[in-house]
C-alpha cells in the first residue's frame, strides 16, 4: 500500500506544502544554486492560498519563467503605455533656418515606464545634409542653400514595441545674396535659387553691372584676344589679308568686291552697343570703309538684315577715312551671336577694308 509523504519547504516567509502519492518519487531536486520542485508524471502540482497569499518573488537579476516565457516581461507588456511626446501638437514646428546655418535641436518623447526610446523617420525626409540620431532624437546638420519646407513624421518606440508618432516641420531659406547689394551702377538685384542676377541699365553689363558695354571690346586686339582667331571668318577675301587681321591694329581685313563679307562669332549671345572702325592711310595708299551694313544671327544659319525702328529697309552705317578711328552707334542695341559686315563703299582703287572693334557685353 502506497504511503503518502508530505514535504514542507520554506522559501523566505512563504510556506509551500508539496504532496506525492509515490514512495519512490522525490518532488524536490536541490542542485545549488538551483532548486527544482515538480510533480511526477500524471501528477499535479497545486498551490492553494487558503485565504492567504501566494507570492512569487524575484530580484532584478532573475526571471520568472513559465513555459519558456518571461512572466515579468509579459506583465510589463500588458501594463506598458506608449511613449508621450513633449510639447506634442498635431503639427510641430521646429523652426526656420537659413542656408549655412548649423541646426542642432532635439525632439523628445518620454516613456511612462522610464525605458529607452528609439526615434525613426517614418514619413517625409529631412533637408539634405541634416540627420536624425535614433537613440537621442537629436536633429543636426548644415542647412542647404534652398527655399523649401520639409514635413516629417517621427516615430518614438519603446522597448515593448509601443510607439507614438508626431509630425514636424522645418523651413529652409536660401542665401539672400541681394542683401549685400552686389549690383553697381544702379543695377537691380534679384535673388535666384543658386545666386543672384543683376538687371543692368544701359550701357552697363556683366555679373554685377561693372562693365561699360559701350567701350568693352568683345573681339579684343591681337595682343589681348577675347575670341579666338577661328571666331573671325569671311567670304570672298583677299588671300593675304585674312579675317583675323580685322582686329584693331592688326593690319585689316580685305575683301574682293561687294559680295565679300567679314563674319564675327562672339561665342555666345551678346548685347551689342556700337562698333569702332578706322581706315588705313599711308600716302599714296588709302584703305577705308565709306559705308556698310550688317546682318545678324543667333544660330549662325539664318541671318537677318539689321533695321531700325519701323523702317524695314536695311540700315546703312557711315564709315570713316580717319586712321584714328570712329565710333559707330547702333540706333537700337542688338542681341546676337553672329555678325556679318558688308562694305557698300570704299576706295575703289583698292579693296573693301575693315579694321574694327565690336563693343558690348556677353550675356551672363
Amino acid at each position: 500500500m502506497a504511503a503518502k509523504m508530505a514535504l514542507v519547504v520554506l522559501f523566505g516567509f512563504s510556506l509551500v506544502s508539496i504532496s506525492s502519492s509515490q514512495t519512490n518519487f522525490d518532488p524536490m531536486l536541490v542542485t545549488p544554486p538551483h532548486v527544482l520542485v515538480h510533480a511526477a508524471s500524471s501528477g499535479d502540482f497545486t498551490m492553494k492560498s487558503n485565504n492567504g497569499d501566494i507570492k512569487i518573488g524575484y530580484n532584478e537579476t532573475g526571471k520568472v519563467i513559465f513555459d519558456n516565457e518571461d512572466l515579468n516581461y509579459i506583465i510589463q507588456l500588458i501594463m506598458s503605455q506608449p511613449p508621450i511626446w513633449e510639447e506634442h501638437s498635431p503639427f510641430g514646428y521646429i523652426g526656420e533656418f537659413h542656408a549655412g546655418d548649423n541646426i542642432d535641436v532635439n525632439v523628445i518623447a518620454k516613456d511612462p515606464e522610464g525605458q529607452h526610446i528609439v526615434y525613426a523617420i517614418v514619413a517625409g525626409m529631412l533637408p539634405p545634409g541634416v540627420n536624425l540620431e535614433p537613440d537621442s532624437g537629436r536633429i543636426h546638420g548644415l542647412i542647404p542653400d534652398s527655399d523649401a519646407t520639409y514635413t516629417i513624421t517621427i516615430r518614438a518606440t519603446d522597448i515593448h514595441g509601443h510607439f507614438a508618432d508626431s509630425v514636424f516641420k522645418i523651413v529652409t531659406r536660401g542665401i539672400i545674396y541681394c542683401s549685400k547689394k552686389p549690383c553697381v551702377h544702379q543695377g537691380v538685384c534679384l535673388d535666384e535659387t543658386t545666386g543672384y542676377k543683376c538687371y543692368c541699365p544701359n550701357p552697363y553689363g556683366g555679373l554685377r553691372c561693372e562693365i561699360d558695354c559701350s567701350s568693352n571690346n568683345l573681339i579684343g586686339p591681337t595682343n589681348a584676344k577675347v575670341i579666338p582667331d577661328a571666331g573671325l571668318s569671311g567670304y570672298n577675301m583677299a588671300s593675304t589679308y585674312l579675317a583675323k587681321n580685322a582686329r584693331w591694329n592688326a593690319g585689316g581685313w580685305f575683301g574682293m568686291d561687294s559680295t565679300s563679307y567679314l563674319q564675327v562669332d562672339l561665342g555666345n549671345v551678346s548685347h551689342i552697343d556700337n562698333f569702332k572702325i578706322k581706315a588705313y592711310s599711308s600716302s599714296p595708299t588709302a584703305y577705308y570703309t565709306g559705308s556698310f551694313f550688317i546682318q545678324h544671327s543667333i544660330d549662325g544659319n539664318i541671318f537677318h538684315n539689321y533695321t531700325s525702328g519701323s523702317n524695314a529697309h536695311v540700315y546703312t552705317f557711315s564709315g570713316t577715312k580717319s586712321s584714328s578711328g570712329l565710333k559707330v552707334n547702333l540706333p537700337e542695341p542688338l542681341d546676337t551671336r553672329f555678325i556679318r559686315f558688308f562694305t557698300l563703299t570704299w576706295h575703289h582703287s583698292y579693296h573693301p577694308y575693315m579694321n574694327m572693334e565690336v563693343h558690348g557685353c556677353h550675356h551672363n
